[in-house]
């Protein structure tokens, strides 16, 4: 279940990179998809618009997220810690906040001496302090109000809005982003492994980069389970692609047979 982009890709390169390490101390992804640059989308205040479910990516921004740090679980409230991350060109600089978990890789690898794992949103500059003041003005809150006789929640109407008004026109070319970092011991070495890639709206075909980074892993693993690839039945989590050598070969040839490339890098201390 779940390959898609995140959950799905970032899960395999996970399971790839504490595959290479003797122990594990940290899983980290960084994952977002939004307008491409010049474009209608990138120009409007919150430099987003709608290439999946709506009102998860909106309410996404409310709540809180508990993750482990420093080996003890903490709940880190939505926008609260945003900081800078530079991805290649031509994405360049974003910005990105916590915004979920990541026990169930711990939780299926069994890994022992994890302390830290956690996943973050990537968005362009400024997105987050338009939802900060959304947030503030309660307009996405659950509480009816009467509006001309009729009862409707501010957070019913502002997903409303947001479904007819942030949708991409036709042609307008999306971007999706992903870092994925893997930190532990190998050989008694502190190593981290790095995984890192971008992708673009294919305008040839008209699909968008979203589309193209969910739908392809999802066909691909059905390839897969068609061919006979996997030895093990039942339910397998999509890092166990990536801790089984050969099944991520396989699951990596084929996102690279679509354009999708993802960059390893090892990462050790100077000696």
């Amino acid at each position: 279940p779940h390959i898609g982009l995140d959950i799905g890709i970032d899960r395999v390169l996970c399971g790839v990179g504490a595959r290479k390490l003797d122990s594990v101390e940290s899983f980290r992804v960084w994952c977002g998809g939004f307008p491409q640059k010049g474009t209608p989308g990138y120009e409007n205040p919150l430099r987003y618009k709608i290439s999946w479910y709506w009102p998860y990516a909106a309410l996404g921004n409310v709540g809180s997220s508990t993750v482990l740090i420093d080996g003890k679980m903490v709940e880190i409230p939505r926008l609260s810690d945003t900081e800078e991350i530079t991805f290649p060109e031509p994405i360049g600089k974003c910005e990105t906040y916590t915004t979920g978990d990541l026990n169930d890789i711990i939780d299926h690898l069994g890994v022992d001496g994890v302390k830290n794992a956690w996943a973050k949103t990537v968005r362009w500059p400024g997105h987050s302090d338009i939802w900060k003041k959304i947030v503030e003005l309660k307009l996405l809150d659950e509480e009816p109000l009467s509006v001309k006789g009729n009862e409707i929640t501010p957070r019913d109407f502002f997903l409303a809005l947001g479904e007819k008004t942030l949708q991409y026109l036709p042609g307008e070319g999306d971007a999706i982003c992903q870092r994925v970092e893997v930190s532990g011991f190998k050989e008694g070495t502190k190593t981290t492994f790095i995984y890192e890639f971008i992708d673009f709206y294919d305008p040839e075909n008209d699909i968008s980069a979203m589309a193209r980074t969910t739908a392809f892993p999802c066909s691909i693993v059905a390839q897969m389970i068609a061919n006979g690839d996997f030895r093990d039945a039942g339910v397998i989590h999509p890092v166990k692609i990536g801790w089984d050598e050969q099944l991520a070969k396989i699951f990596f040839k084929n996102l690279s047979k679509r354009g999708i490339d993802i960059e390893e890098r090892e990462v050790k201390p100077i000696s």
